[in-house]
């Protein structure tokens, strides 16, 4: 037993290496692969081409002490493997060897070109099928044993995809994948079962229902995997894959797949993705073959034990002879070649939502639809990226895989970017590593890229330091990496953003004494190259969104200049108050004066009003 298990989980271990879910290709900024995950993602180097190797082996619903518990018997660990909820157990295969990876990033853009080849298989085991092989059909008299064949898969194919994404805001870019496939193998059991069901029968000889049928396509390069277990025609099976191959070409097999994806920036700390991959699907050509049995059922009520003390040797094989051709008169197996056959890509999707709590620290939400091999399973996924400085970025990840028999994986990734070459690596379950008998998956990724042109980017922004004219402040790419609505060249110099600006106030009219002069030291215009320039904190300018044009601020403080300089002209003066040499006419010119000074004064105002409103004005806007 112990021999067992050390072999068994030895040839796991070798087996197992690499990815059943996203995990460190996931946004992140400093791996151009993240761009295949979600095309709407732009990396951060200006030229990068690299190589990596994606692989996972995943029990399904079972793991290694199912079947070598010590604490267990043989027959106990059969017994409880029969018992499950469902009628299969199996293994799912993943692999993708990208031989070559390559992507070209612009001021709003990425372009990436990426080959590889893809392998994904689903074995899928009958728990009867156990049952009956470990304790015999008594085990099973007056039930059904139900072998159930469906869900074996088995594909192989060609990658060639393209990229491109593209910043279309300064919170949305989006982008997509386009590739080109062709096929290599694929084997898929659609259908296939065999009941056996045991009833005690007549004079209680144990009797044998037998009922079956399966539906099955194949395209191998020209193999008919029904004649394998012909002993000629395993002589010439090195030829016909020969030939098979000879006669691939890039119109063999042909499929095409688009990946679809975006990322919004909300604000400087929330960040939401989404993404839809593996739409489409390969057409089958090349050796294209469809195998089928109908349904059908044979019963066998034994053999008359008296009968063999009177037999010779000939006469007990015309028996099994017998029992042979009845057997085949009831299941017809059909073979037969065809033009062609499609099979679907399985889609899948991811929705992320992102936190950052610092700029070079994320917080990060994942769900995931329509993974494995079948396409049947779903995750939720919550970890840390942690960059340290532009040398090393380092993630942590727990995942809850699969709904239906949740499988839960502690993953760690990192990525060292040593100038031009960047090795990196992820353990999507080190959990399983380390503790392989209760573990359903052992899953890893290692990869190397050569990356030229690192475009640094400290505030996180998207916008690269070289063209940041705000290089410690989170801002937007329209403004050049400042934040919306500020109008000065740059932040970069710390006395900009500290440097003290004239406040705005203004004394109204009903205050002034002597309202025949409006001070004009009540009101200072702030400088027209930069009106936002205060006391503000660079913490409050992150805040600050004025979506007014320079061009309407400028109006305004032209309109008021205007109104400013009619007061100052237009106020009274002693001149227009001088006196007049006869008495008799002192008190009319008084009057007359007090008239015209009232009406001058309501009318300046109305002036002085409407002035202070366009400065109330031009300060809100400020404000905001």
């Amino acid at each position: 037993m112990k021999l067992r298990t050390i072999t068994f989980a030895a040839a796991f271990i070798a087996i197992s290496s690499v990815k059943a879910q996203l995990n460190f290709d996931f946004n992140n900024r400093h791996l151009h692969q993240s761009a295949l995950a979600n095309p709407g993602f732009l990396p951060q180097y200006k030229f990068s081409f690299g190589f990596r190797s994606t692989n996972s082996f995943t029990l399904d619903q079972v793991n290694l002490n199912t079947f070598f518990n010590k604490n267990e018997s043989d027959s106990t660990s059969i017994a409880n493997l029969i018992k499950g909820n469902s009628n299969q157990f199996g293994a799912d295969i993943l692999s993708n060897t990208e031989f070559f990876n390559f992507g070209i990033r612009s001021k709003k853009a990425f372009f990436g070109f990426n080959s590889s080849v893809v392998t994904e298989g689903a074995l899928r085991l009958p728990r009867d099928l156990f049952g009956l092989a470990f304790f015999g059909n008594a085990a099973y008299i007056g039930k059904t044993a139900s072998i159930d064949l469906g869900g074996t898969q088995f594909t192989s194919y060609l990658k060639n995809q393209i990229t491109y994404g593209r910043q279309i805001n300064n919170e949305l870019s989006v982008g997509v994948n386009l590739a080109y496939l062709n096929g290599l193998a694929n084997v898929a059991m659609n259908n296939g079962y065999v009941n056996i069901k045991t009833d005690t029968g007549v004079a209680s000889i144990y009797q044998l229902t037998l009922s079956s049928a399966f539906d099955a396509q194949t395209s191998m390069l020209g193999v008919d995997p029904s004649m394998l277990l012909d002993s000629a025609y395993k002589e010439n099976l090195d030829t016909k894959i020969s030939d098979g191959l000879s006669n691939f070409g890039l119109s063999s097999n042909r499929g095409y797949s688009i990946d679809i994806g975006g990322v919004y920036r909300l604000n400087e700390k929330f960040r939401i993705s989404a993404a839809i991959q593996n739409i489409g699907s390969i057409k089958w050509d090349q050796g294209a073959m469809k195998h089928s049995m109908n349904a059908a059922s044979w019963v066998f009520k034994g053999l008359d034990t008296t009968q063999f003390k009177q037999m010779n040797n000939n006469d007990s094989n015309d028996i099994f002879t017998q029992i042979k051709d009845s057997f085949n008169a009831k299941f017809v197996r059909n073979s037969n070649a065809v033009s062609s056959y499609t099979t679907n890509l399985k889609p899948r999707f991811t929705l992320g939502v992102e936190f950052f709590p610092f700029k070079r620290t994320n917080v990060q939400m994942l769900f995931g639809s329509g993974f494995g091999v079948l396409g049947n399973k779903s995750f939720i996924s919550t970890g840390v990226h942690q960059e340290i400085g532009e040398i090393m970025d380092f993630r942590a990840t727990y995942t809850l895989y699969d709904f239906t028999f949740p499988q839960h994986r502690l993953g760690v990734g990192a990525s060292f970017n040593l100038g031009v070459i960047q090795p990196y690596f992820n353990i999507s379950d080190i959990y399983g590593a380390a503790d392989y008998g209760n573990a359903s998956t052992v899953a890893a990724s290692f990869g190397l890229n050569f990356m030229i042109g690192m475009l640094k980017d400290k505030d996180n922004d998207g916008v690269p330091d070289k063209r940041d004219s705000c290089r410690k402040v989170f801002g937007v790419l329209s403004n050049n990496g400042c934040p919306y609505g500020f109008l000065g060249e740059s932040m970069n110099n710390e006395n900009e953003i500290t440097k003290e600006a004239p406040s705005f106030e203004v004394a109204p009219a009903d205050s002034v004494s002597d309202k025949s002069k409006i001070s004009e030291k009540s009101v200072e215009n702030p400088p027209l190259d930069n009106p936002l320039k205060s006391e503000t904190t660079p913490t409050e300018i992150k805040e600050i969104k004025v979506e007014t044009k320079p061009s309407e601020i400028k109006e305004i403080k032209e309109e008021t200049k205007v109104i400013e300089n009619t007061v100052t002209e237009t106020a009274p003066t002693t001149q227009n108050m001088e006196t007049v040499s006869k008495p008799s006419t002192i008190d009319a010119t008084v009057d007359s004066n007090k008239a015209n000074l009232n009406s001058e004064v309501k009318i300046q105002n109305k002036k002085s009003d409407k002035y202070n409103s366009k400065v109330k004005e031009l300060t809100n806007i400020m404000k905001k």
